[in-house]
């Protein structure tokens, strides 16, 4: 699928402020969902998108895999919901320890 390309595309766009972590997925021809997460512009924060991917996915049958500023997925459809669920508690978690310190 052309999802990672799309999502490199708008990473580097400039819509988004420098460092925000755009994550999207797609449905492929074979049943299964291609997820492609990036970071914005330039990785001001050294934030691994790789090692986010790798956590969220906790839980899921994906295949993980990618480096510090691109990382991407692939999961079965049947577990979007799942995976949505997971992106929201991952970063609201990290939004509560980010404000604690």
């Amino acid at each position: 699928s052309l999802i990672g390309t799309i999502t490199s595309i708008i990473s580097k766009s400039g819509v988004y402020n420098e460092g925000k972590i755009l994550i999207s997925m797609a449905h492929n021809v074979d049943g299964n969902t291609k997820i492609s997460a990036r970071i914005s512009r330039h990785n001001i924060n050294n934030i691994n998108v790789k090692e986010i991917l790798d956590n969220i996915c906790i839980g899921i049958n994906a295949e993980v895999g990618g480096h510090i500023e691109a990382a991407g997925a692939i999961i079965n459809q049947a577990d979007e919901e799942l995976f949505i669920r997971n992106v929201k508690e991952f970063f609201n978690k990290s939004l509560i320890e980010n404000v604690g310190n």
